[in-house]
């Protein structure tokens, strides 16, 4: 679930949203722009060249690219998708130069809240504008199905979707608002609120509501505060933050802990007793982690899906696959019901 994937996922999205025969050499520059992606697409001068600088509200320089546009006058392109990635955040201001025509806009910061709890969608945009909801919801870590929803904000540009009866939104499914401002298009791209975890490692991270004041309490299977820490959700929403206890030193989430926070009303996890490994001379893999949890498997050559026991354990034998070989790393990822994620590592032997 890492931005620069999410990024790239959004490159065809903004290509199927250019709008066909409006791009001829008289037409002024249109735009269509995500803000949480880092790539832009529009119209304009056919066959010219293209510049795109996006700056800070106060005007620092974040990122460029160059392109062309092509016969038709459809261009597009990203800013940079290397880490660090650049992602367009809401109040940028946007300078697109096509040829001889220029524009240059403040981008409206239309990204929406979610409530994964009353499977709600909310969000800001012009009054009395049409709001376009696109939900790719993950089940499970293999299959993402998609759902569309359409809203009309109200005279102060509140709108809303209740998504109660079509989809139960989980954690790390993916929401992109659109909304159209004349001839071009804006919209914002997140991901429901979750939380990623990993066996013996203090760093949690996910997704949240932009702006979200957050905090993480992990208890030992005792009921005991083992740490306690506040962030901030960044733009998109995206998160990271370390568990340290009282004495600054680094606090480990393992099996039987729970984990406590504020992004959603329902995360509270208890952390499951975990294992993973593989044997190299029977080419199978063993782990653990909640009971009939989805999950996925991934090895050097292959990702493995399928859901635990009732104990949380499973096993696989990949030999028609692939063969295993000792060192070998080994992944394990779980899907609580909530969407949020723990993950364990493991080594073939």
């Amino acid at each position: 679930m890492r931005m620069v994937k999410r990024a790239l996922l959004c490159v065809g999205l903004a290509a199927a949203l250019l709008v066909p025969g409006t791009a001829q050499a008289s037409t002024p520059i249109n735009v269509q722009v995500l803000v949480g992606d880092s790539c832009v697409s529009g119209t304009g001068p056919a066959n010219a060249h293209v510049s795109a600088v996006l700056r800070t509200p106060d005007g620092r320089v974040r990122d460029n690219f160059t392109t062309m546009s092509d016969d038709t006058g459809a261009w597009g392109s990203c800013f940079s998708l290397a880490l660090p990635s650049t992602f367009i955040n809401g109040n940028d201001i946007l300078k697109i130069v096509v040829g001889n025509k220029s524009r240059t806009m403040v981008v409206p910061n239309v990204v929406p809240a979610i409530d994964r709890v009353a499977d709600t969608i909310t969000g800001t945009v012009g009054a009395n504008s049409l709001v376009d909801v696109e939900v790719a919801h993950h089940r499970d870590l293999k299959h993402t199905r998609q759902f569309s929803f359409t809203a009309v904000a109200d005279s102060q540009g509140a709108w809303s979707v209740d998504t109660t009866g079509t989809v139960n939104l989980l954690g790390a499914d993916q929401v992109i608002a659109i909304t159209a401002v004349g001839n071009d298009l804006f919209g914002g791209l997140v991901q429901v609120p979750f939380v990623q975890l990993t066996n013996v490692d203090n760093i949690l991270d996910g997704a949240a509501n932009t702006g979200a004041n957050l905090s993480f309490d992990l208890f030992d299977g005792h009921g005991h505060i083992k740490a306690s820490t506040t962030t901030s959700a960044l733009a998109f929403g995206q998160y990271e933050v370390s568990l340290y206890d009282g004495n600054g030193n680094a606090a480990y989430p393992v099996g039987g802990d729970q984990l406590v926070s504020n992004f959603a009303t329902d995360a509270t996890l208890t952390l499951p007793v975990s294992e993973l490994r593989g044997s190299a001379s029977s080419d199978t893999i063993s782990g653990r982690c909640m009971a009939n949890a989805h999950y996925a498997v991934l090895t050097y050559n292959n990702t493995y899906f399928g859901r635990t026991d009732s104990t949380g354990r499973l096993s696989l034998s990949v030999g028609n696959k692939e063969n295993l070989h000792r060192a070998d790393p080994l992944r394990l990822v779980c899907q609580y019901p909530t969407g949020d994620l723990w993950i364990r590592t493991g080594k073939v032997n």
